[in-house]
């Protein structure tokens, strides 16, 4: 009988700034989701609206905290749309329960391909803005 071996491969990319939310990417096993988090409280309701900003649109998306109530998962559709709109070098702001997130495109490029190039163990702290 053979064995059948398995390995789990993650990477996390974080953005760190000085607002209390938090924007997380996590790439498993060569996928990519987006998470929101705020540490030190909890979302207000069942449903949060999320609404992002960037140069040429906006929208919004409503998501349901995970359990804890401390984190959003973002949807694959608006992961991709992030992605996009940063490595094109566009600036993107995330609204969500009354905190704001601003993430600068400078440098993402780098550090995105290191996530998704490196599995296995790779975590960037990423203060901004980039200098």
């Amino acid at each position: 009988m053979e064995g059948v071996t398995s390995s789990f491969q993650s990477a996390r990319l974080r953005y760190v700034n000085s607002t209390p939310l938090l924007f997380e990417m996590l790439c498993l096993n060569g996928e990519v989701e987006t998470f929101l988090s705020l540490p030190r409280f909890r979302w207000s309701s069942n449903s949060v609206p999320v609404h992002v900003r960037l140069e040429t649109e906006e929208f919004q998306e409503i998501t349901t905290p995970l359990e804890g109530g401390m984190r959003l998962r973002l949807s694959p559709t608006t992961t991709k749309r992030l992605i996009s709109a940063l490595q094109e070098g566009q600036e993107v702001v995330i609204l969500v329960d009354g905190f704001e997130e601003r993430l600068q495109p400078e440098q993402f490029g780098t550090y995105f391909e290191q996530l998704v190039g490196q599995p296995g163990g790779l975590i960037n702290f990423l203060k901004g803005p980039f200098l």
